[in-house]
């Protein structure tokens, strides 16, 4: 049995690379943090930052021979995830591991019923007969709150509305009551309601099942409601790491704080609402064209010559924080 005070999932120095007719490139690049055990940990950044591939490589699902992983650790309740067999890997997928991802029209089976996919699953992991897994099916689908579960256990997935479709993915994560939900982009194309409703349950089956959650996300509304800790990502690294209401408050990487002043003012706000929210001007910078020094540098409003020369060190502050910029240099030891 793990240490329930260790991290259920720590990751050190993760890169990934994937291979293009341009050479290669690291999509995913020294990354480190931690999900504590029955914690809610958010990965934050735009799109082309790194987060899904992060995940993917969690899993060892990344695309091969195209992506590789080609340095880390990835220790999951003690283990190093990196050096077991697929054969294991396969065990833990499902059972004490599990990911909702983004689509589910594309994750879900569109010729197999909904309730097959979930008893597939269990069978998979448990040593239980067709109709317990059934039943366990049913149950599943009342617990994530599918209306008339005993009839919708025969539905196909076209048949489903996309926030059920949500619904079953979560059914099929949780049916093995695993330590960890990956959840990639899980509210995706839903409506805010629903939003709130799939968030709502990550957090019922923390509680209920001690199950941590690492939330992929954009949206750093989804976060400031959900998530205790904030890890947010840019062109493939780590640039900024903080407990959620610290990372609000007062964030130290000029990313995080670019991200933070587009969102849109809260109801309750004093701010005018005809003003125009500011933005980040440029894009994430291409993968076989990244500049040397800070990748944040074409796109920063603090830039300066250092900037544009020296790579940003891993600055560690208290609390739990720490931010890759040369504006904390000399704050704390890396």
């Amino acid at each position: 049995m793990s240490d329930p005070s260790q991290p259920v999932l720590s990751l050190r120095g993760l890169s990934t690379e994937v291979r293009t007719d341009r050479g290669g490139a690291r999509v995913v690049d020294d990354v480190s943090f931690d999900v504590p055990a029955a914690g809610k940990v958010a990965l934050v950044g735009e799109s082309g930052s790194g987060k899904t591939m992060t995940a993917m490589s969690v899993l060892r699902l990344v695309p091969s021979p195209s992506a590789k992983i080609v340095a880390g650790r990835v220790e999951f309740r003690g283990r190093d995830l990196l050096s077991l067999s697929e054969r294991e890997m396969q065990r833990l997928r499902g059972n004490e591991l599990a990911m909702v991802f983004q689509e589910p029209m594309t994750s879900l089976n569109p010729v197999l019923t909904v309730g097959y996919q979930i008893t597939e699953t269990l069978r998979a992991h448990q040593s239980i007969s067709r109709k317990q897994a059934r039943a366990r099916a049913v149950e599943l689908l009342d617990r994530v709150g599918i209306p008339s579960p005993s009839a919708r256990v025969d539905a196909y997935p076209h048949q489903l509305s996309g926030g059920m479709r949500q619904r079953v993915m979560m059914a099929i994560a949780m049916c093995c009551r695993p330590a960890l939900i990956i959840a990639d982009e899980p509210t995706t194309a839903l409506d805010v309601t629903i939003e709130a409703q799939i968030l709502d349950l990550l957090d019922q089956v923390r509680v209920a099942d001690g199950t941590a959650t690492l939330l992929i996300t954009h949206d750093l509304g989804v976060v400031a409601g959900f998530a205790e800790h904030v890890v947010v990502m840019y062109a493939g690294q780590v640039v900024e790491s903080a407990p959620v209401k610290d990372l609000f408050r007062a964030p130290s990487h000029p990313y995080t704080q670019a991200l933070l002043r587009s969102l849109p003012p809260s109801p309750d706000s004093a701010a005018p609402r005809e003003r125009r929210l500011p933005v980040i001007e440029g894009r994430v910078p291409d993968l076989m064209s990244r500049p040397a020094g800070c990748r944040f540098q074409d796109r920063c409003p603090q830039v300066h010559d250092a900037c544009r020369e020296t790579a940003p060190p891993w600055v560690g502050r208290e609390g739990g924080r720490g931010a890759r910029c040369l504006l904390l240099r000399g704050e704390s030891e890396p």
